[in-house]
């Protein structure tokens, strides 16, 4: 700092208000502190955010006002202004914010103020630059965050293009040229992928070929559009479909070519062929169809199926638990779980459907394992429940033949004691579940029982008593 040579005469002319307007508008705060180091005046220049935080000073001490790694320089700044040969230096100061967590970084200068005991401390509030600092490292961060997410993009990017299967070349339409080609475009090529980059696109196709790859790279450079055509190999001669797709890369544009063989393309419109009839004839067929997950819960329903639950669309059946729908909670579900994960499949199972209004339907189902890439799926075929007459010859529900059951037991009353023909009724009806659970369960009477809503030990008396105590293993 170099002050004025001849200050005596240059400044005895103004006054001491003056000289308060100079230090409040060269300065953002000026604090007058006296020799206790009690701020007992404050100035600020502008409107500085400061100024909120400052107003509050008055009456306290210089160090209660600032972090604690900033009291060494006050008392450095201090000592400076107390010295009358002392070097006074600027010095950062941070004060505590209340409405940020951030400190307000000050840069000040203390000086005697004239001959009394007071000291003027004059600062410049380094919130401004603090700030584009702080910016600065935001966008740095920022920047240095999709430069990594640019290289793992990147990293994906070459695992996926070199393990396709499908032949890719990337090529410059310009000058015709491979800028990149994948394994599967140099196996098909018959070439090496060293040989491919940088070399004409036309060298591995017939010479009738090159004309119509020309045309297509120029078609997808200047619209844009996907194109398709039929060409043939050099090397064998092979026929090949080539699309092509337009890429944005930089200031360039390449163009993407997809190559497959003929016999692949006829392979795939042949599965695909084949896909689409058999979810037509799902979709399509009397019995119901349903697919769930490895929880339980259904994936997808056919019309059927949705009819026979008595829903008005296959959506309010789709991520809902199959247990709702199907027997009883938690029970029949978990049985043919059971079933399919030992055997992988489960024929002539007997359940009724929950149906959305009114009495549930017996049906009949058969039920598979599915296992997937990812994970192990269950599909279930549902069939409502048709018994045959045998002296009509007509076929009817089994709701309408447990009817007429009903009725020939009432023809007995008179003629047997009432509880001996509901003892006898009982039991008969009782050995009927037991005999259709175990047929059910391929003779394991855990899930037997379980079925039945019965303890493993009740079964096993009911199984003596009826007779039905063989060999059939848990």
């Amino acid at each position: 700092m170099i002050p004025f040579k001849n200050h005596q005469s240059a400044l005895k002319e103004i006054s001491h208000e003056s000289m308060a307007e100079l230090l409040g508008a060269s300065h953002d705060i000026s604090l007058l502190i006296n020799p206790d180091g009690v701020i007992i005046d404050v100035a600020f220049g502008a409107d500085q955010p400061l100024r909120r935080v400052a107003d509050q000073w008055v009456g306290k001490r210089w160090s209660e006002t600032v972090s604690d790694d900033s009291l060494p320089k006050i008392e450095r700044l201090i000592d400076a202004a107390d010295s009358a040969n002392g070097e006074r230096r600027w010095r950062q100061v941070n004060h505590p914010s209340q409405e940020s967590r951030s400190d307000i970084p000050v840069l000040y200068l203390a000086i005697r103020a004239g001959e009394s005991d007071l000291i003027l401390a004059i600062g410049k509030d380094l919130s401004p630059i603090s700030d584009m600092q702080q910016q600065l490292l935001d966008m740095q961060h920022a920047i240095e965050n999709d430069y990594r997410r640019l290289q793992h993009a990147e990293a994906r990017y070459r695992v996926l293009f070199q393990h396709a299967r499908e032949a890719i070349l990337i090529t410059d339409p310009d000058s015709g040229r491979v800028v990149e080609a994948n394994p599967a475009a140099a196996e098909l090529l018959h070439e090496k992928i060293s040989k491919l980059a940088g070399a004409s696109v036309y060298r591995n196709f017939a010479d009738e070929s090159q004309k119509a790859i020309s045309d297509l790279l120029s078609a997808v450079r200047t619209t844009g559009r996907e194109s398709q055509i039929q060409v043939k190999t050099s090397a064998e001669d092979r026929e090949v479909w080539i699309s092509g797709i337009r890429l944005q890369r930089e200031n360039s544009r390449l163009v993407m070519l997809r190559l497959v063989s003929e016999d692949n393309a006829r392979s795939d419109r042949l599965h695909s062929s084949n896909d689409h009839l058999v979810l037509e004839l799902i979709q399509q067929s009397t019995d119901g169809v349903v697919i769930t997950d490895n929880n339980g819960l259904i994936i997808t329903a056919n019309a059927a199926f949705t009819s026979l639950c008595q829903v008005a669309s296959e959506f309010q059946l789709q991520n809902q638990p199959l247990d709702q729908w199907l027997g009883r909670a938690g029970v029949d579900v978990s049985v043919l779980r059971k079933n399919l994960t030992q055997r992988g499949v489960v024929r002539q199972f007997f359940t009724t459907v929950n149906v959305e209004y009114g009495a549930p339907i017996d049906v009949e189902l058969s039920a598979a394992a599915l296992e997937t890439d990812a994970s192990r799926r269950y599909g279930y075929v549902v069939r409502r429940v048709i018994r045959r007459n045998s002296e009509a010859g007509e076929y009817i529900d089994k709701s309408e033949s447990l009817h007429q059951s009903v009725e020939q037991m009432t023809e007995l009353v008179g003629r047997v004691a009432l509880k001996d023909l509901v003892r006898e009724t009982t039991d008969i009806i009782e050995k009927m579940c037991i005999e259709s659970a175990l047929k059910t369960t391929g003779g394991n009477r855990a899930s037997a029982a379980e079925m039945l809503g019965l303890s493993r030990q009740s079964l096993y008396v009911k199984l003596r008593r009826h007779g039905l105590n063989n060999d059939s293993s848990d």
